[in-house]
């Protein structure tokens, strides 16, 4: 086979998926120089400099989240019409706990698939990891209208609320989400352990 961008990229891509993040970093930026118009190459060198940064120390992350956040940005600049670029850099920002990033990123993917429940799920779990507890139960129901599955998006709201000390309402949520999944232990035990916040009794021992 030449030796082509394709080529290239594919090996790289290779090395990537068994956790070769050396070679896969050596192969990917080879094909992202012989043909720097090609999306793919700079968004697989976002993966690997995500994937390598989770396993890096503190001080060596820092340049990986930059570096991926640049080769994200750069696919997406060749090819501004896939979501995929900008939501996975979004993934990225959440891993590392860039809450505010993510969020940024997800509502950029949120007006490309406006009808994708899953990244307006994602716009309100960074919103919740930021403590913006009321933003993040609009986007949570937003995600509703959209969603297939609603267990975990009910239970969403339902932590948002409790977070805000309406267990009432809290609860609800809670017992609409364990409708869904009768057997989910974590749906149940977040409804007995608002029920133990309502009547003032303490602490439920089993709380999800």
């Amino acid at each position: 086979m030449p030796e082509t961008s394709l080529f290239w990229g594919n090996c790289g891509d290779a090395y990537r998926m068994t956790g070769d993040y050396e070679h896969a970093l050596e192969y990917l930026e080879k094909a992202a120089s012989m043909a720097p118009d090609d999306p793919f190459n700079f968004y697989a060198l976002g993966k690997v400099y995500w994937e390598k940064g989770l396993s890096s120390d503190e001080k060596e992350r820092e340049e990986y989240v930059r570096n991926s956040e640049y080769s994200f940005r750069k696919a997406q600049s060749l090819a501004p019409e896939n979501a995929r670029y900008i939501k996975d850099m979004g993934d990225m920002y959440f891993h590392f706990g860039y809450f505010n990033e993510a969020a940024d990123s997800f509502r950029k993917a949120v007006e490309m698939e406006p009808e994708n429940s899953g990244l307006y799920d994602a716009v309100g779990l960074s919103c919740y990891h930021l403590g913006e507890f009321s933003d993040a139960v609009e986007w949570f129901s937003t995600s509703l209208e959209y969603a297939d599955d609603t267990g975990e998006i009910l239970n969403s709201i339902g932590l948002c609320y409790f977070e805000m000390g309406n267990f009432e309402k809290a609860q609800s949520y809670f017992k609409q989400a364990s409708d869904t999944d009768p057997q989910n232990s974590v749906f149940l035990d977040n409804v007995f352990l608002t029920q133990y916040k309502i009547l003032g009794i303490g602490e439920y021992p089993h709380g999800g």
